[in-house]
């Protein structure tokens, strides 16, 4: 006798259609050409509420039927479930930002996910079906965005193609985590390549030449700063007078300066379309976020990791760049190092200090032969391949490591 069927098991059975001719007394029906249907059904684990759920996939053909079987019952056993419903792509990808990203990222990430699905990623797949959705998909998406055009009406930079592509990827492997896909096919499928071009630098001179001619500028301090210890951005106009010491030449960079967006705080109800125009509006952050409102929604927050929150040395010339803007008396309500004249915080989209300031400062360190994980505490970085990222080949390092190593092979001729 056989046994009980495990679910995952699975069944077969033929279904006919409602046109049928009905079985007779004996339960056989007559003989007719039916055009019905052969059914693979598979029972799943219960639901949450214990209710029973099941997927059923379909066939005219026999053999056809028993291989789809197959496949059911071969995704239960490597991943415990099978993908179900009906649900779209632009479906989950809301769902996800507003129960995933909205809870765990910083709001500035949180804003920038949002952008992209709206304008790249809804446009091109929204309306699949998640469940079906695959690599040919995935290219056909990377396609569309090329024949796009910006506002400038130039095609968009293959670097924003990757950033989409991304962003699809981490909404899909939350859902392969739920259940709700069998597979992540962004990740799959081949990422944009961006161009390799060499990355714009300054020489040690070039530095002291922008430091010597923009002298006496009032921002002179905060690019200085930049240049010198290779902080973000947010880090360097985030910085309080309370938490730089210049008896020691110690600075404290455990906040950063950012522009939080902001929500509807009535509830939909003021009839403004910008959240920023709501009588009511509030930032738009997580419950768990720390932030310090200072001026609309520019705040200090915390940096993402603990790694961020650090001491920092200043080297000389800093210090006594500090005590020049120290002593500028400009009104500071808020005890910020680098403010408008006005005292308000500088709006970190109109701030000149660009990155490069911090890629200058990274390739230095490393041109000094600094220590990887002395590097990394300075950068802020928490990962080491993160450091990596901003070492780039130098020969004449190259060459004395290669020097070196063969010094201890070399023979005398």
């Amino acid at each position: 006798m056989a046994g009980k069927r495990a679910r995952g098991d699975g069944g077969l059975h033929f279904k006919h259609r409602p046109d049928c001719p009905k079985p007779d007394d004996s339960g056989q029906r007559p003989k007719h050409k039916c055009a019905g249907l052969w059914v693979a059904r598979v029972e799943l684990e219960p639901d949450s509420l214990g209710r029973r759920k099941s997927k059923e996939v379909t066939s005219r053909d026999y053999a056809t039927a028993v291989k789809r079987l197959r496949e059911l019952r071969r995704q239960v056993e490597d991943h415990g479930t099978v993908a179900t419903g009906t649900m779209t792509v632009e479906k989950w990808l809301r769902q996800w930002l507003d129960e995933v990203v909205a809870v765990t990222e910083r709001p500035t990430t949180a804003k920038s996910y949002r952008s992209i699905v709206e304008t790249q990623l809804v446009p091109t797949l929204g309306k699949k079906r998640l469940d079906r959705l695959n690599v040919q998909h995935v290219r056909d998406m990377h396609s569309a965005l090329r024949r796009k055009q910006t506002r400038l009406g130039k095609p968009p930079a293959e670097s924003s193609i990757l950033k989409a592509h991304n962003v699809l990827s981490s909404a899909l492997t939350q859902a392969e985590r739920e259940g709700l896909i069998l597979r992540n096919v962004a990740r799959i499928a081949d990422k944009p390549e961006l161009p390799d071009e060499d990355g714009a630098t300054f020489t040690p001179e070039q530095v002291q030449h922008f430091l010597r001619t923009n002298q006496g500028e009032r921002m002179a301090p905060r690019w200085a700063v930049g240049f010198f210890t290779g902080e973000r951005q947010g880090e360097i106009l985030g910085m309080e007078w309370e938490r730089v010491d210049l008896e020691t030449g110690i600075a404290d960079v455990s906040w950063q300066l950012q522009r939080i967006p902001f929500r509807h705080g009535c509830g939909g109800d003021c009839g403004r379309k910008r959240p920023g125009s709501c009588p009511d509006r509030e930032l738009d952050v997580k419950p768990a976020f720390t932030v310090r409102q200072l001026d609309g929604g520019l705040c200090l927050t915390r940096p993402k990791t603990k790694k961020g929150r650090r001491l920092i040395p200043l080297h000389p010339f800093l210090v006594a760049a500090l005590r020049a803007r120290l002593a500028c008396g400009e009104p500071n309500p808020h005890g910020l190092v680098f403010t408008r004249e006005d005292g308000r915080p500088v709006d970190p989209r109109v701030d000149l200090g660009t990155h490069l300031a911090r890629h200058v400062a990274s390739q230095r360190l490393r041109a000094g032969k600094t220590d990887r994980d002395v590097m990394k505490d300075l950068m802020g970085h928490t990962k080491a391949a993160t450091t990596s990222l901003y070492l780039e080949r130098d020969m004449e390092l190259a060459s004395e490591a290669m020097l070196r190593l063969g010094d201890e092979f070399a023979i005398e001729g």
